[in-house]
């Protein structure tokens, strides 16, 4: 025993007395197996590891098709005071996780759910300053943007409209006056 620095512990998967293996001595033994590796085997087990890594949280973007619209959340406010439409759902489709900026939907009248989040600078966290229902009308092969306006300053208080990104038309909610 004298020299095994491990005494209770065993590798991960044995079990030895009332203990199972423990996650610094399994950390340990993969740290130097790795230092053991020839250079060009650790650069090759990197560039995968951090391959997989990217792949993992890279967004993909969803396009409409002949059959599906796509909602996007768009920015609101200026510098000082501003931030973005949150979709929290739209005819009961949620965004993914992976992807919570926009949503695929069906053409036809839709009711979303936008949620007006406050971004401060280099805040990490954004706070909800409202939460809205917004009914609007959809077209398959097109995408619509979430906008947002503060009607006045300080107010939390937001016209919310959804727009049509190829057209330019409202396709409904509330927008301030041009």
């Amino acid at each position: 025993m004298v020299g095994d620095v491990s005494v209770g512990f065993s590798r991960i998967g044995i079990r030895r007395g009332n203990t199972f293996g423990s996650p610094a001595t399994a950390a340990s033994q993969s740290c130097s197996r790795f230092a053991e590796m020839k250079t060009a085997h650790r650069g090759i087990l990197l560039s995968a590891l951090m391959t997989s890594g990217c792949a993992l949280f890279q967004t993909t973007h969803l396009a409409p098709t002949a059959e599906t619209a796509v909602v996007r959340s768009g920015q609101w406010g200026e510098f000082y005071r501003g931030g973005y439409v949150r979709i929290e759902s739209v005819s009961g489709h949620a965004p993914s996780w992976r992807n919570s900026q926009e949503v695929a939907v069906g053409g036809g009248q839709q009711t979303g759910i936008f949620g007006v989040m406050l971004c401060r600078g280099s805040d990490q966290s954004c706070p909800e300053l409202a939460s809205i229902e917004v009914r609007f009308n959809t077209d398959p092969g097109h995408s619509y943007v979430v906008h947002a306006q503060e009607r006045i300053n300080g107010s939390n208080q937001f016209w919310i409209w959804v727009q049509d990104q190829q057209t330019g038309a409202m396709a409904g909610g509330d927008s301030p006056a041009p």
